[in-house]
């Protein structure tokens, strides 16, 4: 039953008599990796380990395929024998796919996840999934994306405010109001980067298209880019952006570790380890709902905590330079 990648070795002996080996193996195979998430964090998470599959498994040729091949830049990728696809070739030999796969009866199917999901880093589901050692790894973004300006005119910073549960939110009502003001006051542009917009105000709305180009070249011309346990703030970390994760409901441990993780663990936190997260609630909390205490992982943050963060984050940069 087990649909993750083993290293089998069957032996087969006649009379107490070893007769014959075989061992699964993907040396030299051709290989279809399918992703099973939509989710632009899980995708770019998860691509960055494609290169490390292919050369550790000594694959002849990698094919994959993703809901947002349009992300990276499939010449590199070619150059390097793995092949981004949107047509599943039945005669490829082997079809791996890599998702989350649970029920709230098994929170962790063993058969489908070598280590509990909700306990390792997002990128650590993939390897697990194809028996690869962890090494955290950026994708190959396609050029559209990474082009980097050369005459910044204005110190600016991007912002991303929504994500697809309450519980990934800043959930503090001035937070984010705060901290535009802050960087309003000390010279900085504040852009948002959200398809959802925003009633923040002195914040420039950046035009939304769902191939992120326009995001992706505003966080170019960042300084920096603040978000939530979403998959802009992994976008921002492919683009070498510096960032800035504010959560509560993830530790620092789910994302990426070059991040800013501003976290407040005096309070009840780190529920996506815990609990099984349940997606067709938005208002899930596991602990606190419907209480003066739900979401207090984050609410309990204040502008004031992320600006420190972020400063002692660059002091301790210049402490090392």
């Amino acid at each position: 039953n087990r649909k993750r990648h083993t290293e089998w070795e069957v032996k087969v002996y006649c009379d107490n008599v070893l007769v014959e080996t075989y061992r699964w193996e993907l040396n030299n195979k051709e290989v279809l990796v399918v992703f099973d998430s939509s989710s632009l964090g899980d995708t770019i998470a998860w691509m960055g380990q494609m290169e490390n599959f292919k050369k550790q498994h000594n694959i002849k040729k990698l094919y994959v395929k993703t809901f947002k091949n349009w992300l990276f830049d499939k010449q590199r990728y070619k150059e390097q024998g793995i092949e981004i696809t949107d047509i599943v070739d039945e005669r490829i030999e082997v079809v791996y796919n890599i998702g989350v796969y649970y029920t709230k009866e098994e929170p962790w199917n063993r058969d489908q996840h070598k280590y509990d999901w909700s306990k390792v880093p997002i990128s650590k589901i993939a390897t697990d999934r194809l028996g690869i050692e962890y090494r955290e790894n950026k994708p190959l973004l396609a050029t559209q994306y990474t082009t980097v300006p050369t005459n910044k005119k204005k110190k600016s910073i991007v912002i991303a405010t929504q994500s697809t549960a309450q519980a990934k939110y800043w959930n503090n009502p001035t937070g984010w109001q705060d901290l535009i003001d802050h960087y309003n006051n000390t010279g900085y542009k504040v852009l948002h980067s959200s398809k959802e917009g925003t009633e923040l105000k002195d914040i420039e709305q950046i035009t939304f298209q769902e191939d992120l180009v326009n995001v992706a070249t505003a966080i170019n011309n960042a300084d920096m880019f603040i978000g939530i346990s979403s998959g802009l703030s992994w976008l921002a970390w492919a683009l070498n952006t510096k960032t800035v994760i504010i959560s509560g409901f993830t530790d620092p441990y789910v994302e990426f570790k070059d991040a800013i993780h501003v976290n407040n663990h005096q309070v009840c936190h780190g529920c996506w380890g815990n609990h099984t997260f349940d997606k067709g609630d938005w208002n899930w909390c596991p602990v606190w709902k419907n209480t003066q205490r739900q979401f207090e992982c984050t609410k309990t943050i204040t502008a004031v905590d992320v600006i420190k963060s972020i400063e002692e984050n660059e002091k301790h940069i210049n402490n090392r330079k």
